[in-house]
């Protein structure tokens, strides 16, 4: 994001005003409304990084948003490849979804949920 959006934004969010120079006129709107935003991070995202470094925004702005969602793709081969059949083959992943969903709670039920004990009692079922 170039700086000169992050102080718009920042300027919107914090004075709730947008400035805006054209045709020699200067104007200040207000800017009341909610904001939803999304953010890569840059490059690959550090567990050991602040957020700040993670994605290159300001602790000011990020100051501004009242919720804040991190969403991690953490790497595993065997979601990767399931998914990966669902687009190139057409697989139901909705119905592969709600297997998994019921294998996963009935684990959960057991207090001993994890990811790959449902991928474990797939494959012995």
């Amino acid at each position: 994001m170039k700086n000169q959006d992050k102080a718009c934004i920042l300027e919107a969010m914090e004075q709730q005003t947008i400035s805006l120079a054209k045709g020699g006129m200067l104007r200040t709107l207000q800017t009341r409304c909610s904001i939803i935003a999304s953010a890569n991070p840059k490059g690959v995202y550090d567990n050991e990084d602040p957020l700040t470094i993670n994605t290159a925004l300001s602790s000011p702005l990020l100051s501004r948003f009242d919720l804040i969602l991190l969403t991690l793709d953490t790497p595993n081969k065997e979601w990767d490849n399931i998914a990966a059949a669902y687009i190139t083959e057409g697989i139901d992943l909705l119905g592969l979804f709600v297997y998994f969903y019921n294998k996963a709670f009935a684990c959960f039920v057991d207090r001993s949920w994890s990811f790959e004990k449902a991928m474990v009692n797939n494959k012995n079922a």
